[in-house]
């Protein structure tokens, strides 16, 4: 006697093809609607947080090598010049189309040889 296998009802190639299409679409129409000022100030916010993190790579150089690093800020500059005890000047360039704003309250900026800064202050950053 032959046995019969169990059968189950599944979805068909043809199905599957399908949803996944209508879901796909969906998706594509979603993110077309995305509005460009969102998209434009997570820009500006990542600019931001590549700054910081430029500033928080200043300070650890400073640890490592065991010697103050200072940052001088200009007004209405793009860009902030570091001065190490025995290495060359160098620039940090700011984010494009950005300056420092004039209200900013530190003109110079010290990062100890432990990682501590010798003034506190704010430096207020403008995009054009």
């Amino acid at each position: 006697m032959v046995k019969l296998l169990p059968t189950s009802r599944a979805f068909t190639l043809l199905e599957m093809l399908l949803v996944l299409s209508i879901i796909t679409t969906l998706i594509m129409i979603q993110f077309k609607f995305i509005p460009m000022e969102r998209l434009d100030s997570i820009n500006d916010e990542n600019k931001i947080k590549n700054f910081i993190m430029n500033l928080n790579y200043i300070k650890s150089i400073a640890i490592k090598d065991n010697q103050p690093i200072t940052l001088l800020i200009t007004p209405n500059s793009t860009d902030i010049v570091i001065l190490e005890q025995y290495h060359e000047t160098r620039k940090l360039q700011l984010p494009q189309n950005g300056y420092i704003y004039y209200r900013t309250n530190l003109k110079t900026i010290t990062f100890e040889k432990n990682g501590n800064t010798n003034k506190f202050g704010s430096i207020f950053y403008q995009f054009k």
